[in-house]
């Protein structure tokens, strides 16, 4: 399963992009073609999730029953939605009603800019039901080839030169969308009464070309995947690369998928928590405690909260490699007048054709005259008379965001006067680079900067009587990005009076985003304070995280009050207050011990390793396995890479604290345990305790006429 980062997999696309040139320069077809996801067009259009949670809540109005237990996701969303939409024509009215009005996604738009210029692909294959990249190419002037229906699936010729969109699933528009398990299997199939289906057309085009897969999860058994499993029986020409969302994602898919050499995972970096602030305990610390036991079980260190690079998005990869390629902008840009002139005269009157004057009724070459005269009439008067420094550092701006090099952007804003920029310049100037993430490339510097420049733009903003921005997540999470990058420099003073900024600003508003900007900004000041050895402030501000939020019913909020909890035990423990420690860990298992979601099934899980860690550290050994095997009960089974890790650290400490016990047969087959579960893992955490496992399990299983191995030689994990 190789799995590699976004630069990394971007920069092989390319390689791949020229060396497929030079091989076939009299008719460079691309080996690539695109197959996109519902992450795409996400935020506009609802993702699965959300629509099953309205067709749950539409579907219980009417007392119809839950899906049956242990149910897979799509058998679950296939359930709610026809509960609450039996008719096939109301489920296609109510998926026109979310996509109909949608605006189209910046995702979409970036998608539209890689297809029109073809370096990568002009076949987009996508498993959504709305518009939006067929919207986003018209607007770009180029109209695609559609089908949504097996009926039209001859249309998609992969090796033509046009422009083609696909939707294996349907679209809203049509009756014929796939929503319900047995309508998604039925598309998966071959027909002897049609010509062609739509899983036989993705045969033939997966035949030839490698998808890059965007914003989809993988719903095994959907048309694609079934397709894309027959595929992966036999070696591919051409990499395929899979850009997950989360590492959840990856951990999610199938084996058939993960295990084929060539399929690249392009992951996001390590999400949510790591422990790099400090040690919590070391070794030495623990054999303290308790006298004579070597090998000493794994704690874990404090959660840092907010992550650089928790997600992969969507729009994220379309602009890595929009940065990596450099396509050219859409014409639509470049000369928008010239451009509606050229695109009326060929949509209109057609490309090349004769138009007698007798037949323009409604005086289509006038306008297309006009339009042409302006155009002309706006090069000479910028020949004459260039546009003012403003316009030109504007434009200037403009072109390196379409370009996706936000540190030109940045570079350019940062040389502006913002007194002498208008309302509709700081908004712009604003909304373009809120959101623009430089931590994950660790260029900590330029995102204090593009903070800086946000938040001073918004200032003047405010002076002018426009305050809304300033008052909203666009300046919010900025901040919060600088505070964490000032962190990242070893500068936490200043991090900490960012945080509390942050806190001020934005602590009395009652929008869910920002209490969650306010949640996280409270939680990752306390890391900081933990940073600077100032203890117990940072236990009382994890306090306050508890107290302000404590009673929130949204996951995001909910997630910071159980890592709140979770550090302040770790730090009750680094000052050896472990009852006091025990309680906090407790306490998150109270709260959030029956929750299903990811984002809160991991502290859970912590919490009750470091629990047993603690009991072990206070001799009551017994309590300890205890705890290991409930970690294993509650999440054994668990495929998630952050659950994973802590299932295989129980069983460790388990098998560590029956060796302290001298029941060294016992501890052998927790050992072996561990290396049953985990020995074919990729993630580096499970390697290094596989092999602290097997190093143990050998120094126990030595011969008795062997030298005999001191304990202090066994190989614990090392604490973080």
């Amino acid at each position: 399963m190789p799995q590699t980062d976004l630069k990394t997999a971007v920069v092989e696309i390319h390689q791949t992009l020229d060396d497929w040139a030079e091989r076939t320069a009299k008719d460079p077809q691309s080996p690539f073609f695109f197959f996109v996801g519902a992450g795409i067009s996400y935020p506009p259009v609802p993702l699965a999730s959300d629509v099953e949670a309205q067709c749950r809540q539409r579907a219980e109005r009417y007392k119809k029953n839950p899906p049956a237990a242990g149910c897979s996701a799509l058998e679950s969303y296939s359930h709610w939605f026809q509960a609450a939409f039996p008719g096939r024509q109301e489920r296609q009215h109510f998926l026109r009603q979310i996509m109909e009005s949608a605006v189209i996604s910046q995702a979409n738009f970036r998608l539209a800019h890689l297809l029109l210029s073809g370096r990568i692909a002009k076949l987009a294959v996508t498993a959504n039901f709305d518009d939006l990249l067929t919207r986003a190419l018209l607007l770009f002037g180029e109209r695609p080839i559609v089908c949504d229906s097996p009926a039209t699936v001859g249309r998609i010729d992969a090796e033509s030169k046009d422009l083609k969109v696909l939707h294996v699933h349907g679209s809203f528009w049509a009756y014929d969308c796939c929503n319900l398990r047995g309508e998604i299997d039925a598309r998966a199939q071959y027909s002897n009464d049609a010509p062609a289906t739509m899983r036989s057309r993705l045969d033939s085009i997966l035949h030839a070309h490698s998808p890059l897969v965007v914003g989809y999860s993988g719903w095994e058994g959907d048309v694609f995947m079934a397709a894309l499993k027959n595929r992966l029986t036999g070696s591919l020409g051409t990499n395929l690369y899979w850009f997950c969302y989360r590492r959840e994602s990856f951990a999610a898919l199938p084996a058939w998928l993960k295990d084929h050499p060539d399929v690249r995972f392009v992951l996001p970096e390590q999400p949510g928590v790591s422990a790099t602030e400090k040690a919590v305990r070391s070794p030495a610390d623990a054999s303290q405690g308790n006298p004579g036991r070597e090998a000493n079980p794994r704690a874990f260190g404090l959660a840092t909260g907010d992550n650089a690079n928790a997600a992969l998005s969507a729009t994220a990869v379309f602009e890595s490699l929009i940065e990596e390629l450099k396509p050219e902008n859409p014409p639509l840009i470049d000369d928008p007048v010239g451009f509606f002139a050229q695109h009326l005269e060929k949509s209109l009157i057609g490309a090349g054709a004769a138009f007698q004057q007798v037949n323009d009724k409604y005086s289509i070459l006038s306008i297309v005259e006009r339009l042409k005269n302006l155009s002309s009439l706006e090069k000479h008067q910028a020949v004459q008379a260039p546009p003012a420094l403003v316009d030109r550092q504007m434009e200037a701006f403009r072109n390196a965001v379409r370009q996706a090099n936000y540190p030109a952007a940045l570079q350019e804003a940062s040389g502006m006067t913002f007194s002498e920029l208008s309302i509709s310049h700081l908004r712009e100037l604003v909304s373009s680079l809120a959101g623009v993430d430089f931590r994950a490339d660790g260029n900590w510097s330029a995102q204090v900067s593009l903070a800086d420049v946000v938040d001073s733009a918004s200032e003047v903003l405010a002076q002018r009587g426009d305050a809304e921005i300033r008052s909203s997540k666009l300046i919010a999470i900025p901040l919060l990005r600088k505070a964490y990058s000032l962190g990242a420099l070893n500068r936490s003073e200043d991090a900490i009076a960012v945080y509390d900024e942050v806190i001020r600003r934005f602590g009395d508003a009652a929008e869910t985003g920002l209490r969650e900007q306010v949640a996280k900004a409270l939680f990752n000041k306390g890391v900081r304070l933990g940073a600077l050895d100032r203890s117990e402030e940072e236990i009382a501000v994890y306090g306050e995280v508890v107290r302000r939020f404590g009673e929130a019913a949204e996951t995001e909020l909910r997630e910071q009050v159980a890592w709140a909890l979770y550090n302040k035990g770790v730090t009750l423990g680094a000052l050896s207050r472990s009852e006091e420690e025990i309680a906090a860990y407790d306490e998150v298992v109270r709260r959030f011990g029956e929750a299903a979601e990811a984002e809160l099934r991991e502290p859970v899980a912590r919490a009750l390793v470091n629990k047993g860690w603690t009991l072990g550290g206070l001799n009551r050994s017994e309590d300890a396995i205890a705890l290991c095997d409930e970690v294993v009960r509650r999440f054994g089974e668990a495929p998630e890479p952050g659950l994973r890790e802590q299932v295989a650290t129980a069983l460790f400490n388990k098998g560590a604290t029956l060796e302290a016990l001298s029941r060294n047969e016992d501890a052998v087959a927790v050992y072996d345990e561990v290396v049953r579960r985990f020995g074919e893992a990729a993630e580096p955490e499970l390697i290094k305790i596989v092999q602290d496992a097997v190093n143990n399990r050998d120094e126990l299983q030595r011969p008795s006429g062997d030298a005999q191995a001191n304990p202090a030689d066994l190989h614990p994990p090392q604490t973080t």
